[in-house]
């Protein structure tokens, strides 16, 4: 399975597909419907699907869990850009964590905007042989001269940030909380080995 994300969504991305992740991300009204709105439509603003997957069953699973999630969003009477309580936003993303959360492994690209289409090719390849076994994640880099803005990142997030020295490549996490980092050339045959 696959799942393509704008940047700026890092945090909720990594709450629904971190099992143990317990915290909800700071997110505004609109930011949150931003990111269900990517997964209702399918399109990660570029044109290209934000899911994919042999399973087409699955893809409309989520888009129709994301169209409920919205809708929930659109009753609370609130500001766009007004930051949302922790426990609401739990209680709207807790139908995708549960079932995000369901994969074996997991696989985020980490690197750059020239590093992008490598990545893309590994994590297509690697959502399309893991079966249902596993969930690969891709990032929408920015470009150079863009800038992110984030009101708390998580520790995934700020991995990402800090370390570009070891980008591009890809970091494999289990529901148990086991994770390793694997420089590109070397994630595929981790992938291999894995299953």
């Amino acid at each position: 399975m696959g799942f393509r994300f704008e940047l700026e969504h890092a945090s909720a991305v990594a709450y629904v597909t971190i099992p143990n992740e317990v915290t909800p991300p700071t997110l505004t009204l609109q930011q949150l419907g931003d990111f269900l709105r990517s997964l209702e439509s399918n399109d990660n603003g570029e044109g290209t699907p934000c899911l994919w997957s042999e399973d087409r069953d699955w893809v409309e699973h989520i888009r129709r869990l994301a169209s409920h999630s919205l809708k929930v969003l659109q009753t609370l009477d609130r500001n766009w850009h007004e930051v949302l309580e922790a426990d609401t936003i739990a209680k709207i993303l807790r139908p995708l964590k549960l079932e995000f959360s369901k994969f074996k492994i997991y696989g985020l690209a980490i690197g750059s905007f020239k590093s992008h289409d490598r990545l893309e090719a590994f994590c297509v390849h690697a959502a399309y042989s893991s079966g249902h076994n596993g969930l690969f994640i891709i990032p929408t880099f920015p470009a150079p001269e863009e800038t992110l803005n984030l009101f708390r990142p998580n520790p995934m997030t700020r991995v990402i940030a800090t370390r570009p020295d070891l980008w591009p490549g890809v970091l494999f996490w289990t529901p148990d909380g086991t994770s390793a980092f694997a420089p590109l050339a070397e994630a595929y045959g981790l992938c291999n080995d894995i299953y």
